[in-house]
């Protein structure tokens, strides 16, 4: 069903050439979904209750900063997100000011169109994916905008 999300081991970190459209990751845009349904053949298309962050790609931030009211879903902590060909790598360091200058606490590889988690409450499982800024996606093959139902 579901694909849990634990830390990535030292050994098991297998490097991916980045997506760097144009030299830039910074015009990648990553979307993460939070949802209580998830499945392999939809993803959280039929969720009645998804949630949604635009999250910024190859640049240090402090999600209670740039998301304030969303402190259930996310941590205190700096966090670095990269797209890679076949995932998101996300390493979360041991700052709070969004410079990541503190140690990497954490790093996980997240693949792409797969229901990975569980998170916790109230939305357990959660989809990511990458596109170029000029909307045309990057490896991710069942990617749609979920809430108008189209697909990229």
């Amino acid at each position: 069903m579901a694909t849990q999300w634990p830390p990535v081991a030292a050994a098991e970190n297998v490097e991916h050439p980045q997506l760097q459209p144009e030299g830039n990751n910074q015009t990648m845009v990553e979307t993460m979904t939070l949802c209580l349904n998830c499945s392999l053949a939809d993803l959280c298309v039929d969720d009645n209750d998804p949630q949604n962050f635009l999250v910024p790609v190859g640049t240090c931030f402090n999600p209670l900063l740039i998301y304030p009211d969303s402190g259930d879903v996310w941590g205190e902590y700096d966090v670095l997100d990269e797209c890679n060909y076949l995932s998101i790598t996300r390493k979360i360091f041991s700052s709070t000011n969004a410079t990541c200058s503190g140690e990497v606490t954490d790093e996980y590889h997240l693949p792409y169109d797969s229901c990975l988690g569980p998170f916790g409450a109230p939305r357990p499982w959660g989809v990511f994916t990458c596109k170029e800024s000029i909307g045309r996606t990057v490896a991710s093959s069942k990617t749609a905008d979920r809430s108008k139902g189209t697909s990229t």
